[in-house]
């Protein structure tokens, strides 16, 4: 989430950061500081980050909800929210994607 972005911060500065302050909505996804292993997994493999907005996960958690009859908690809707941005960005239209 765009509030909490500590691995986008961390993979773009090539270090583990330490956000001043973090958003709580997708709490299961928000921490002041990364974790090192998973800083120097996702650092070695990770291509690119993609961050989204509280108002993009609540459309992610709406539209898993009406398609799928899924309803996902906040930091379980992020692949959804995500993957929804990137293929918008991109103009990705009649592919299967998962998330």
């Amino acid at each position: 989430a765009a509030d909490a972005a500590g691995m986008t911060a961390s993979l773009r500065e090539g270090r583990q950061v330490t956000l001043d302050s973090v958003g709580l909505f997708a709490d299961g996804a928000a921490v002041k500081t990364i974790g090192s292993e998973t800083f120097r997994v996702c650092n070695k493999l990770v291509d690119g980050m993609i961050t989204v907005t509280t108002d993009q996960i609540c459309n992610a958690i709406k539209l898993s909800y009406n398609d799928a009859r899924v309803v996902l908690e906040p930091a379980g809707a992020l692949a959804v929210a995500g993957l929804k941005k990137y293929t918008e960005e991109h103009g990705i239209t009649g592919q299967t994607f998962v998330a």
